[in-house]
């Protein structure tokens, strides 16, 4: 009787490192570079639990923080949105302004949203000159994004 539900115990937990490994996206599709772009940018905003646990225990244990180097996980965040991009999933547009500021543009463009909730909905906005806007966004969402710049740039004077 304990022999059986030792070798069921084993085939269940084969059969969930198999279901998890084979759910995993390949390396190089479009969720694959998806989940490693968030994965980045947690690393970068240092909000992963290991880095949360980290900065407890340096608290409690009153140490001073490490000198800390992302430029690995820029790089890497850097990648995948150049991935994302070769893919086809994110498209890259640059806007021209003529009457509003960069700033004030990209306030527009983000629609209300932070800019971290924005980059975490793979929405990038960030001035290229002091009168053109850069945006990196999912194919979907530039033609929105383009045209609440453009109307922040060119108000309506009713």
């Amino acid at each position: 009787m304990r022999k059986r539900t030792v070798i069921g115990v084993i085939a269940a937990v084969v059969i969930a490192v198999a279901a998890y490994v084979v759910s995993q996206p390949k390396e190089g599709s479009v969720e694959y570079h998806k989940r490693e772009y968030l994965k980045a940018f947690e690393r970068i905003c240092q909000n992963t639990l290991r880095q949360k646990l980290q900065r407890v225990y340096r608290r409690v244990a009153r140490r001073a923080a490490p000198p800390e180097t992302r430029r690995a996980d820029y790089k890497a965040f850097d990648h995948h949105i150049t991935s994302l991009i070769r893919l086809g999933y994110l498209q890259k547009a640059r806007i021209s302004l003529t009457n509003a500021a960069a700033a004030d543009a990209m306030n527009a463009g983000y629609g209300g949203r932070s800019a971290n909730q924005a980059i975490r909905d793979f929405i990038n906005i960030s001035p290229a000159a002091p009168q053109i806007v850069l945006i990196i966004a999912p194919r979907s969402d530039v033609p929105i994004i383009e045209a609440a710049i453009r109307q922040a740039d060119v108000p309506n004077n009713d």
